[in-house]
Formats: structure tokens, sequence, C-alpha cells
């Protein structure tokens, strides 16, 4: 970015702020369509992402660093976690819950060893950027085995969300085990300045794709009712 210094604490606090609309629009939605599986989880997660988002702004204030960075961290995996599951769940597939929960509490686990006993800050980016890298293209591949045609749809603009996602911290997480030594959270660098850029950019997408895949359904539901009921009223003898 040249000499244009971008305050990662600003961008946090923004992030923050659209983390809470966009939850409000996936929990308003969730009311609205309480019948469709998922929709909750999607809710779930949006309000887990602004919590960590939010929580990472306690990172440079010492009696909460601690707990910021470990809650933070896990706050925003969950989140991933919860748009995993809500996804799979829209889309009629199971999901292996299970293993979700045991991979989550290992990462809290090993972030509170290499925090409270080890303090390794390059290892705890390196971990959640791997499980966010892990999360974000189980994501993409659900959506892309059940994407509906080759055209522009709800699955495949939802699936280039997480799939970006997932691609750049796939990236963050290899620069980091090479290059990571050094690191700091708040220094805005160009790959931190472009992590929250890739992040505000995919969190905005699935969002306008979760919505548009509800709305698809209800169209879908809608035309089927429709033509249920033109075809009853041709075939009547009355």
């Amino acid at each position: 970015f040249g000499k244009l210094r971008i305050d990662i604490g600003t961008l946090i606090v923004v992030m923050s702020l659209f983390a809470m609309i966009q939850a409000a629009v996936l929990i308003y939605q969730y009311k609205l369509n309480k019948a469709y599986p998922g929709i909750g989880w999607w809710a779930a997660g949006s309000l887990a992402g602004a919590a960590g988002f939010a929580l990472n702004v306690l990172r440079e204030m010492e009696p909460f660093r601690i707990w910021s960075l470990i809650a933070g961290n896990g706050l925003l995996v969950a989140a991933l976690v919860f748009f995993y599951i809500g996804v799979a769940r829209f889309l009629g597939k199971t999901e292996r819950r299970g293993s979700l929960l045991a991979g989550w509490i290992l990462l809290l686990v090993l972030l509170a060893y290499y925090t409270l006993i080890d303090d390794q800050i390059v290892t705890r980016v390196v971990l959640v950027s791997a499980a966010v890298t892990v999360i974000s293209l189980m994501s993409a591949a659900v959506l892309w085995r059940n994407r509906v045609g080759a055209a522009l749809t709800p699955e495949l603009l939802t699936l280039t969300a997480f799939l970006l996602h997932g691609i750049f911290f796939a990236v963050r997480t290899v620069e980091y085990l090479l290059w990571g030594e050094g690191f700091s959270f708040f220094a805005p660098t160009f790959m931190q300045t472009l992590m929250f850029v890739v992040v505000f950019i995919s969190n905005n997408l699935w969002t306008f794709g979760f919505v548009t895949l509800v709305n698809r359904r209800l169209h879908d539901e809608t035309r089927e009712a429709k033509e249920r009921f033109e075809v009853i009223f041709h075939t009547s003898p009355d």
C-alpha cells in the first residue's frame, strides 16, 4: 500500500460493526424462515464472528490479552464451523459434528498452550490460518457438489466467497511458516491489511449468498405451489 498507513485497530472496529449488521440480517432471515434448516447456524456463525472480531480489540490490553487471543481466535474459527454446518444442512447434507467439535477443542487446547505456556505468536497464526483454510474449503466443496447448473447461481456466489477465503488463508499459512518471524498483529503490513480486505469481501459475499439461497428456495416453492394448483385446476372435471 506504499505510503498509505492503515490503522489495524480501526479496521477491526469496522469489521466488528459490519459483522454485527450481517448477524442482524441473518437473524431476521432465521425468524422469517425457521422451517428451513441451516439458517440458524448461519446466524450463530455471524454472531460468533462479530464477537471474535470485537475481542481482537483487547489484544493490546494486558489484563485481557491472553483470553482475548484464545477466545477471539476460537470464536472466529467457530463462526466458520457454524457456516459449514448451516450450508450442509440447508442443502440437505449431513455433517460430522463430532469431528468438527473435536477439532475445534483441539485447536483451543493448542492455542492455550502456545499462549499460556509457550508464547509463540507465529505458531498461533499458522494454527488459526490452517484451521480457517480447511473449514472454508470444506464449505466450498459442499457448495460445489450441490451447485445447480453452470450459470451464476447462489451456490456459485457463496462458493466463490469461501474459496477466496480459503485460498488466501492457505497462502497466509505458508507465508508465516516460512517467513513469520517478527509478526505483529497490529502492524499495518501489506499481508495483514490484505487479510482484512479479503475477510471483509468474503463476509459480504457469503452473507449475500446465504440470503440469495433462501430467497431462491422461497421462489422455487412458490412456483411449485402455483404449478401444482394449475394442474389441479386444469384436470378438475368441474
